[in-house]
């Protein structure tokens, strides 16, 4: 190629680069502050973005999810992540807020009629009144304590606490959308500004909106079934070192058993059957109640009976494993291991042991004493008060171990992490 070619194709290819350049900058910024609407790709740093049109909020990122809210065009959404793959769903926060259902058993009635309180841990809230396949849970969970917004009641006429109630979600709960059907905001800081705008708030106060109005024949919690009256704590502790005593002796027969189960009834009848004290006399009532069983069916025993006392045994040995497994050293401390935090997205910093590469108990600090950041990495032993059993997982809730309120803390070994 000759100079005069070289020239040539070097002019033209400038041109061409002239006429593509403007278009190209345009798509990419706007000088009036506002960016150009671009579509949500996956693996893009995206934080805001827009529906395009009616769009599906769904439980999760499928499209084959339940779908747990339409959302119209323009909704601005806040991302939190955005999954993996050839076809990326947004996981989003929704400013006005949307609505999901919980079940009325989980939920206590405030002054407000607005206004409920969660009386669960890590609830699930769900896009249908149903607990079927239909109906999978959203992806964040109620925490116990937490207050949420009435929306509507599926059926007035039952009880609270068989009935399925349409709530807000509280501000921070998520959806999954489909990533091709919205927008990319590139605008971050009058996104935020819009969005803190948008947010729906709590009510403070009884309304008269629709939403509220049908909570009228909420059903106020009776107060005796939380009441706790005087000398029930001292009631629980002397059937507690009765249980104990009786324990360590070889052979108690069925009628100390009986006593002990007695000492426990007591319990029952100085607190309200919804309490934790309560619910911890009853454990141990039953426990108690099988102790005298298997005791009773000592001696000579037909076939039958003989059967019975090993599935009695074997009953009991299970509740044995299942509090020797939550308090690795029972006689000493009440909880023992490695110490781990665990973060979730929306959620506060949890703390748990972890003991033989399980995690087995739940820590917090309840009067604060204790920053439980200082012990990550350090096996502890620790002394405190049990504030919930351990219970195992259903359809409406996860896994709940149990929780301990740190006492004391006395550092047994330090320079690695569980396990």
């Amino acid at each position: 190629m000759n100079v005069f070619s070289q020239s040539a194709l070097a002019l033209f290819m400038g041109s061409a680069l002239l006429l593509v350049t403007p278009a190209f900058s345009q798509e990419l910024s706007d000088p009036s502050g506002t960016s150009t609407p671009k579509k949500a790709q996956a693996g893009t740093d995206i934080q805001w973005v827009e529906t395009q049109a009616s769009v599906k909020g769904r439980s999760f990122p499928d499209r084959a999810a339940s779908v747990a809210a339409e959302l119209d065009a323009g909704v601005l959404l806040k991302v939190m992540e955005t999954s993996p793959g050839t076809r990326p769903f947004h996981r989003v926060q929704v400013a006005s807020g949307f609505t999901a259902w919980v079940h009325g058993k989980y939920v206590t009635p405030t002054g407000n009629a607005s206004v409920l309180t969660i009386s669960g841990d890590r609830l699930n809230m769900r896009p249908m009144a149903s607990s079927g396949p239909d109906s999978m849970a959203l992806p964040d969970r109620l925490m116990l304590g937490t207050r949420v917004e009435l929306f509507s009641r599926m059926d007035e006429s039952l009880p609270l606490a068989k009935d399925w109630v349409q709530i807000w979600a509280p501000t921070g709960s998520t959806l999954w959308v489909e990533a091709s059907e919205t927008n990319v905001r590139l605008d971050h800081a009058a996104a935020a500004g819009e969005f803190a705008k948008a947010a729906r708030v709590m009510p403070k106060s009884a309304t008269k909106a629709k939403a509220t109005a049908k909570a009228k024949n909420v059903q106020k919690p009776d107060p005796a079934m939380t009441a706790v009256k005087p000398g029930a704590q001292r009631a629980l502790t002397e059937a507690d070192a009765l249980y104990d005593a009786t324990m360590a002796k070889a052979g108690a027969d069925g009628a100390t058993w009986i006593a002990v189960q007695q000492a426990y009834s007591k319990v029952l009848t100085l607190t309200g059957p919804m309490t934790p004290m309560a619910l911890m006399a009853a454990r141990q009532a039953e426990r108690c109640g099988l102790h005298a069983e298997l005791a009773t069916l000592g001696g000579d025993m037909t076939e039958r009976e003989e059967a019975r006392r090993v599935r009695i045994a074997q009953l009991l040995d299970e509740k044995r494993t299942r509090e020797m497994a939550r308090t690795p050293d029972w006689g000493r401390f009440d909880g023992r291991g490695w110490v781990e935090s665990v973060e979730t997205s929306g959620e506060a910093t949890r703390w748990y042991i972890w003991w033989a590469g399980e995690r087995r108990v739940e820590l917090i600090s309840g009067d604060g004493r204790y920053d439980l950041a200082n012990y990550v990495g350090y096996q502890v032993g620790i002394a405190g008060a049990m504030r919930r059993d351990y219970s195992a997982p259903t359809l409406e809730f996860d896994e709940l171990l149990p929780l301990l309120d740190v006492r004391r803390v006395e550092v047994i070994a330090g320079g690695r992490r569980r396990r």
